[in-house]
């Protein structure tokens, strides 16, 4: 590689010359007649393949159903595409439709050389009958010399397209090297880059790159999904600049995650509105991973890609249901209901990177599958569940998830037992004593607690005997503040018109209300 790379100049100008001292040499002894007749060949050869390719390639859905394709892809045992196709048809496409866009140009090589060398066949019966061979011989020559010509451009396309967008590539991945990725790998394509260069730089690279290879490139590299064009010559840059921000999540578990990797999340955010690729492909690829961990009846545990949904406590599972909900209605498609739904997936990732933000900087990452840590950490953390909160509600999308999150933590720190068990009595003086709280409100409180019910937790009587209740009830003296705030905020949802009216609540409608809302965090009705 390195040799080829070295003498590339050398070698095209080899090649250049050799095509064309043989093309002048078939041309002087055709002559003119068969020389020309064979040149028009050779033309219809060329603009021919172009056409061919431009039509069928630029049609993804054509070239998978294709049974070449198909045969190919049985041959090399794609057994992951399969199942691509079953579950991400969408996205199927897209992925299948860019290396074939990549490979076009060469694909169009291939195919001048095959209908050249047919034609060659074609252009001899007609030069049969065309008269004399021996006539003109050096205009003959020089047709044949541009012939020769054809074939260098031909044989070069596949060259101009991708070492010039190696080239751009590499060169993006440089500007960003100020973000996170790994050095000693860009330091190497660099080093391959300045080899590039030393091609690209080539007079005869130049003349074809320009006059022929750039306008073919950009005619053929690129492809239609959904009625989307995907330019692959746009889009270089953009996967380049990917690979340069993703590099630090590669390879790291959740636990390990840092600072780097929650900075290269929020790059990719970034990222999305520079290509028209990107937010499609994510975009086909959450759908359908939300739809599967959801499963049949939309109660988790489904599989997506032969990956198992996510588990967590039993308690916290309707988190991860209403989160799969939100993967599986994503959309960047601008034809839906949402008017501005390319905005959607950048909206959802960059509500998903400051979360991470938020988990990192509070140390939870390292303790993200120890259930009784993560517990430990909210009763000492005044100001991580605040923040979470805070953060999934600034996203309408995002305030199920946080209504999940609100019941499986309520149920978590006050058990509901039955009717008749032994706690069954210490639950019913709590409840009680919630509801004493919430009449004992003046009509100014009830109707503030009805705006606002977390401007009593402070300073008030309402606050005081809400804070005895949950410690009586022997709720861990760390979660009693954090119960306060949600219990107001879930009490709101369930008596707030209710006492704003001057009416009262008793101990059962507490326990009925409270019986209900933690039901739901463990999926039953």
């Amino acid at each position: 590689m390195d040799m080829i790379l070295n003498n590339g100049p050398t070698i095209l100008l080899i090649l250049a010359g050799v095509l064309i001292v043989i093309g002048a040499l078939l041309g002087l002894l055709r002559g003119f007649k068969r020389a020309f007749i064979r040149f028009l060949t050779v033309l219809v050869a060329f603009f021919g393949s172009l056409f061919a390719c431009k039509y069928f390639l630029s049609n993804t859905e054509k070239v998978l159903n294709h049974p070449w394709t198909q045969k190919l892809l049985v041959m090399m045992k794609v057994t992951f595409l399969d199942q691509l196709k079953e579950q991400v048809p969408d996205a199927y496409d897209l992925l299948i439709g860019l290396p074939v866009a990549i490979l076009s140009p060469i694909f169009f090589t291939l195919l001048f050389l095959v209908a050249a060398f047919v034609l060659e066949i074609v252009s001899m019966i007609i030069g049969f009958f065309a008269g004399p061979k021996h006539s003109f011989h050096l205009l003959g020559g020089v047709i044949g010399a541009v012939q020769g010509a054809v074939f260098t451009v031909a044989i070069m396309v596949p060259l101009c397209g991708l070492l010039t967008n190696a080239v751009s590539a590499i060169d993006t991945i440089e500007e960003e090297k100020n973000e996170n990725y790994n050095v000693a790998a860009i330091e190497q394509l660099s080093d391959y880059k300045q080899q590039m260069i030393a091609i690209t730089d080539a007079p005869i690279y130049q003349l074809v790159d320009k006059y022929a290879g750039t306008p073919i490139c950009s005619s053929l590299m690129r492809y239609t999904v959904d009625g989307k064009e995907v330019n692959i010559k746009e889009e270089t840059d953009n996967v380049a600049r990917l690979y340069a921000h993703i590099f630090p999540l590669m390879g790291t578990e959740l636990k390990n995650y840092k600072q780097d990797q929650v900075q290269a999340l929020g790059n990719v955010v970034g990222d999305l509105d520079r290509s028209e690729l990107f937010p499609l492909l994510i975009t086909k690829v959450l759908n359908a991973a939300g739809n599967g961990w959801l499963g049949p009846n939309n109660e988790g545990g489904g599989t997506f890609l032969s990956i198992k949904a996510p588990q967590t406590d039993s308690k916290f599972d309707d988190v991860l249901i209403e989160l799969f909900k939100v993967m599986a209605t994503t959309s960047s498609d601008p034809v839906s209901d949402e008017p501005n739904a390319k905005k959607v997936i950048a909206a959802d990732l960059q509500t998903m990177v400051d979360l991470f933000d938020i988990l990192e900087k509070h140390g939870i990452f390292p303790i993200i599958d120890d259930s009784d840590a993560l517990q430990t950490k909210l009763a000492t953390d005044p100001t991580l569940f605040p923040e979470i909160r805070t953060k999934l509600r600034s996203n309408e999308r995002f305030k199920p998830v946080c209504d999940a999150m609100e019941r499986a933590v309520i149920s978590s720190v006050v058990s509901i037992p039955e009717q008749g068990s032994p706690q069954y009595a210490e639950f019913h003086d709590m409840t009680e004593d919630v509801a004493n709280a919430l009449n004992g409100l003046s009509d100014e409180q009830r109707q503030a607690f009805f705006d606002d019910p977390t401007q009593l937790l402070e300073g008030t009587a309402y606050a005081d005997q809400l804070h005895t209740a949950l410690q009586n009830y022997d709720v861990n003296s760390g979660m009693v503040e954090l119960s306060k705030e949600l219990l107001s905020d879930i009490l709101n949802d369930g008596f707030g018109e209710k006492l704003k009216n001057g009416e009262d609540v008793t101990a059962d409608d507490v326990e009925t209300f409270l019986r209900d809302y933690t039901s739901n965090s463990l999926g039953t009705d």
